[in-house]
């Protein structure tokens, strides 16, 4: 079994998230990581939490690997 660690980033720009990246990495993690970004607008059909959710789901539905 793999290691994933999931993270979601809404309305966030490139350069916010690039430090969680690289402290990460700096623990000597070695195992899967995915940052979904996208940009959230109150028009959205769903809250934030429940769209990162479904980001989660669909990402592991649709993955081979176990986690």
């Amino acid at each position: 079994m793999s290691c994933l660690i999931l993270a979601a980033c809404a309305n966030y720009l490139d350069h916010v998230s690039k430090p969680f990246v690289e402290s990460l990495l700096n623990t000597g993690y070695d195992g899967d990581y995915k940052i979904f970004k996208w940009q959230h607008s109150p028009r959205n059909e769903w809250p934030v939490d429940t769209y990162r959710m479904h980001l989660y789901t669909k990402y592991l539905q649709g993955t081979s690997k176990k986690y």
